[in-house]
């Protein structure tokens, strides 16, 4: 691959390589880590991903040598609490404070999914990947995938309802 495409694929998706190995690894230098190996797998790879798959293959590996790293000594978490929220783009402290509370809310119910929609929830969000990009990185079939994400998109749906936070309703929590 050239320099200027691993250079421009380090731009582009690093910090959602990041946020999702930490997801998993729980320890901000390990994702750091692993994300960084990946790019170095990247880099001396004899076969590189066509660049349209480079994204989904970055995630893949990222995944695979995370699980590698919590299999060898570390236990793998539900969701990580230490995980930074999204900046926001409001100069209001008012609504920074009300953006920030939003974002722990749904990482906290992201983080009560079972493990395996939780991952492909990331993948989507976070990751910002195709169903069929997940499906690469996780090993599962497309409509699999699918049917995750919708599911999890229902219990998300039901606890925001539930909670009163579709209706902008935020104190009842």
């Amino acid at each position: 691959m050239p320099r200027e495409g691993i250079v421009e694929a380090l731009a582009l998706h690093e910090a959602a390589l990041v946020r999702f190995t930490l997801s998993i690894t729980r320890d901000i230098e390990t994702a750091r880590d692993v994300v960084q190996d990946a790019f170095v797998k990247l880099i001396e790879t004899p076969s590189p991903p066509q660049a349209s798959r480079v994204r989904a293959w970055l995630f893949s590996v990222c995944r695979n040598r995370a699980i590698d790293i919590l299999r060898k000594g570390k236990r793998m978490n539900a969701w990580n609490d230490e995980m930074p929220p999204p900046p926001s783009a409001e100069p209001n402290p008012a609504v920074a404070l009300e953006a920030e509370e939003a974002s722990h809310y749904v990482l906290a119910a992201v983080g009560d999914l079972p493990a395996n929609q939780r991952e492909v929830i990331q993948l989507r969000f976070q990751g910002q990947l195709r169903y069929r990009e997940i499906a690469e990185v996780t090993g599962l079939t497309v409509s699999h995938v699918g049917v995750l994400i919708h599911t999890a998109m229902g219990q998300l749906r039901a606890r925001f309802a539930e909670d009163g936070w579709l209706d902008g309703k935020t104190d009842e929590k």
